[in-house]
């Protein structure tokens, strides 16, 4: 797992003076302690109702598979330190965003809906995306 992050640019070595541990199997960084001292961002999420229903008028429709949707947004170099964890082969720090971060969800959906509302909705296509 290690290997593959660094292959695919997602993780770096790093000299961080931070380091989140690991938890249990597989590379699940546990940022507790990181998230304690976050503040907390809030974006709504679209009501599902209301775009579904919004949705029946539609005629055509596309689907992406956001796979792995977290490490497709860059961090800012200046803050990948505070995302640094050590492994038994030495500290690491992610340059994407990883999973277990609180403020993740929130900086996501503020990106899709970016996005979405770049696209220009016609008489043929709706603008839709949960």
């Amino acid at each position: 797992m290690l290997k593959e992050l660094l292959d695919n640019d997602i993780i770096c070595k790093s000299e961080s003076e931070y380091a989140s541990p690991i938890r249990s199997e597989g590379l699940r960084v546990d940022f507790r302690r990181l998230n304690q001292q976050m503040r907390k961002e809030i974006f709504p999420s679209p009501n599902i109702e209301e775009e579904l229903q919004r949705a029946k008028s539609f005629k055509y429709f596309s689907v992406l598979d956001l796979n792995s949707g977290y490490y497709q947004i860059p961090i800012e170099e200046s803050s990948r330190k505070y995302t640094a964890f050590i492994t038994t082969e030495g500290l690491y720090g992610f340059k994407r965003m990883p999973f277990g971060l609180k403020n993740a969800p929130a900086v996501f959906q503020r990106l899709i809906v970016k996005i979405k509302d770049s696209v220009k909705p016609n008489e043929m296509t709706g603008n839709y995306c949960l």
